[in-house]
């Protein structure tokens, strides 16, 4: 749980800017996104990116393999 107001205000932000990135690229790859936010922790990311994929705004593609940097990725939102 995030107590400081600058870490909750940190955390909005970040997750601002990976929804801002998926909507001006509408898909790409995991390693994409992974490289554009390269100087946040990798779990964040993903985490963020898992949150959105449950609730339906990204989708990917893990029909042929298995998740990993090169799994594709749409935005719906």
């Amino acid at each position: 749980m995030i107590d400081h107001p600058l870490a909750i205000i940190f955390a909005l932000l970040l997750i601002e800017a990976v929804v801002l990135f998926l909507k001006q690229h509408h898909s790409g790859s995991i390693r994409q996104i992974l490289e554009a936010f390269s100087e946040h922790n990798t779990s964040v990311i993903l985490g963020l990116l898992a949150r959105l994929i449950i609730k339906g705004t990204v989708s990917i593609d893990i029909e042929k393999s298995s998740f990993g940097l090169l799994t594709k990725w749409d935005f719906h939102g």
